[in-house]
């Protein structure tokens, strides 16, 4: 209620050495100099901050998850202040912040460690707005840290650089129209770090300042797909395949006059859904240095004009060996009647005549049980295909695979599996994209590989109701 306060002059802690939970609700208000929310191992702390005018103010340092389990959500235009934050802080601890709504904003002083030793999640959503002096996401050897904004007027402002994969594990989702800005950024920082981040569909942007250095001594890769925009003074590219962006997307670099540096791999990719002839700039920049290279897929780039032609397409169907010319044509698209199922292929352009004779078939059978015993309840195969390929493919190249979804799924819904040729495993896709229809991803061989997906919750209530409807007429067909 408006005009509650609670004035804490030391550090206050939630879930210390058991379970606490804080609401701080319809305009309350609580003060302290720090907090620790699931202090010591085996504990959890809970804190909820909802409402317009419901407020939290930390003076001191702020620990999401610091030996034990902590949660903070600030909902609803709640606000929540602090200075120098740590979410999963030991090596066992768990931390997730989630500000979701317009008006719900959490503002950082100080440094923001998201996985700092241990695994830490942020969640900025519906419109919510976060502000921090700079961030470590993955900050140090073995530690998690993912971070998504996701949805129109959601945002991430940090005011100097920052390390997404620092000295461990980090993970920046932008999607669905949020944005993201900083002074400058790393990705895939310190040896055996790891960095990925996706900037993904329409008015999703990051505007990373000053510079943005993607794969520094670790392993770094920035995605730009479906109508993601990227924007920095100057870019550097190191590592194998450290920036891929389709032909819908951009990176700016310096307003059109920056300078990129290229020493790895960046790869423009069309997948299915390109209209054939089209062409795109994807990338802008004034200067191009480096020793590296740029690969595309599902069409041809153009070096000096830094223009990419999206190849025509080879029709095929399920079972039946598709031949191209790699230097003339760079996509198939192969489709099971059987099943409904549809596939593409994006591959390399060559200089010269270079034959190149895929085959997909739709799995099935035992290869198609077998995998369907992997999945959890009410998670679908929305498609699954075996491979070969002969004459101008060399295994170790990159292809760019675009399985049909359908619609009505989010990138996080979907879950792509490999298949050697006797067992089924998860494939982390790094490059994985969802543009309403298509799930794309890179790949450097082929063998069989599948799209599966957890229905929505619509989905789930219709299988439900038409289960129902088949109970109640086998009862009324079974009544005398």
């Amino acid at each position: 209620g408006a005009g509650s306060t609670w004035t804490n002059s030391d550090d206050l802690a939630v879930g210390n050495s058991g379970n606490g939970t804080l609401g701080i609700t319809n305009g309350a208000a609580v003060s302290s100099s720090g907090a620790r929310i699931g202090t010591d191992s085996d504990s959890t702390g809970v804190v909820a901050v909802d409402g317009t005018g419901s407020t939290w103010t930390n003076g001191g340092e702020f620990y999401v998850g610091d030996c034990g389990s902590g949660t903070l959500n600030i909902t609803g235009g709640g606000a929540v202040s602090s200075f120098e934050t740590r979410i999963g802080t030991d090596s066992d601890s768990t931390g997730v912040v989630t500000v979701d709504g317009n008006g719900s904003t959490w503002t950082n002083g100080g440094e923001l460690y998201v996985g700092d030793y241990g695994s830490g999640r942020m969640n900025i959503t519906g419109g919510g707005a976060v502000h921090s002096f700079g961030a470590r996401v993955g900050a140090n050897p073995d530690s998690t840290g993912v971070v998504t904004v996701h949805g129109a007027g959601s945002t991430w402002t940090s005011n100097s650089t920052l390390f997404i994969g620092d000295d461990g594990s980090g993970t920046m989702n932008i999607t669905g129209g949020a944005a993201v800005s900083s002074s400058g950024a790393h990705i895939g920082t310190d040896p055996d770090s790891t960095g990925v981040v996706t900037v993904d569909g329409n008015g999703s942007t990051w505007t990373s300042g000053a510079f943005l250095h993607v794969g520094i001594l670790g392993d770094g890769r920035l995605n730009i797909t479906n109508g993601g925009t990227v924007m920095a003074t100057s870019v550097a590219a190191l590592g194998t395949n450290p920036i891929i962006v389709d032909i819908a997307s951009s990176l700016t670099v310096g307003g059109g006059s920056g300078e990129i540096t290229n020493d790895g791999m960046v790869g423009i990719v069309a997948g299915a859904s390109a209209a054939a002839g089209a062409t795109s700039t994807p990338i802008s920049a004034g200067t191009w240095s480096g020793s590296g290279t740029y690969q595309a897929l599902g069409g041809t780039w153009n070096a000096s004009s830094h223009v990419f032609f999206v190849s025509d397409v080879a029709p095929g169907m399920s079972g039946t060996p598709v031949m191209i010319d790699l230097a003339d044509e760079q996509r198939v698209m192969i489709e099971d009647a059987g099943t409904g199922w549809s596939v593409g292929a994006s591959f390399l352009a060559t200089t010269s005549s270079t034959p190149l004779t895929l085959t997909a078939s739709a799995i099935s059978g035992q290869t198609l049980t077998n995998l369907e015993d992997l999945l959890v309840a009410g998670e679908l195969v929305l498609g699954g295909w075996e491979f070969t390929a002969t004459g101008g493919y060399t295994p170790g190249d990159p292809a760019y695979l675009s399985l049909d979804a359908g619609a009505g799924y989010s990138r996080d819904d979907l879950q792509i599996w490999h298949y050697d040729g006797a067992d089924w495993n998860e494939y982390a896709a790094g490059d994985l994209t969802y543009d309403g229809t298509y799930a794309s991803f890179t790949v450097t061989g082929f063998s069989g590989y599948a799209l599966t997906a957890v229905p929505e919750p619509g989905a789930f209530a219709l299988l439900a109701v038409l289960g129902l409807i088949g109970l109640l007429l086998y009862i009324r067909r079974r009544s005398p």
